[in-house]
């Protein structure tokens, strides 16, 4: 396996990535097969159910959206195991490009934990905490429905 810090870095980005371009259409394969997500509005354990959860936000509608990370750090927990913290600043709207430019919808700390799944790397747990949230947000990962 090439560098670890490396593949864990680029997991990351190609993770919010695909929520981006690809409506997360695949996104559970980022997780190992009991892999945990943990978001504000629901946690998800699973690839079945992190599918679940990318079928809820692609239900909602047209929807674009841009999950910027930043403040990347990655460190070792074992021989086996990784993790990675950053920030996440999320621009989304209903709708399709170009969208009105607002504020964005949240500004969240995220903790990635790694585990090595044969050659390859893959999320273990994710959790993601709101630090900053738009009260108009209608994200179905942030927000429960009201």
């Amino acid at each position: 396996m090439s560098d670890p810090n490396v593949i864990a870095a680029d997991l990351v980005l190609r993770s919010w990535h695909n929520a981006d371009r690809e409506a997360g259409l695949g996104g559970e394969e980022f997780f190992t097969p009991d892999g945990v997500c943990e978001m504000p509005a629901r946690t998800m354990t699973g690839r079945a159910e992190i599918a679940a959860g990318y079928a809820a936000r692609q239900a909602a509608g047209a929807r674009l959206s841009r999950h910027l990370v930043t403040n990347l750090l990655i460190r070792d927990t074992s021989s086996d195991s990784w993790e990675a913290a950053y920030g996440l600043v999320l621009y989304a709207g209903t709708g399709t490009a170009p969208l009105p430019l607002r504020s964005p919808q949240a500004v969240c700390d995220v903790t990635d934990r790694f585990v090595r799944s044969g050659t390859e790397l893959l999320i273990a747990h994710r959790r993601l905490e709101a630090v900053f949230l738009d009260e108009a947000t209608d994200s179905v990962m942030l927000r429960q429905p009201r």
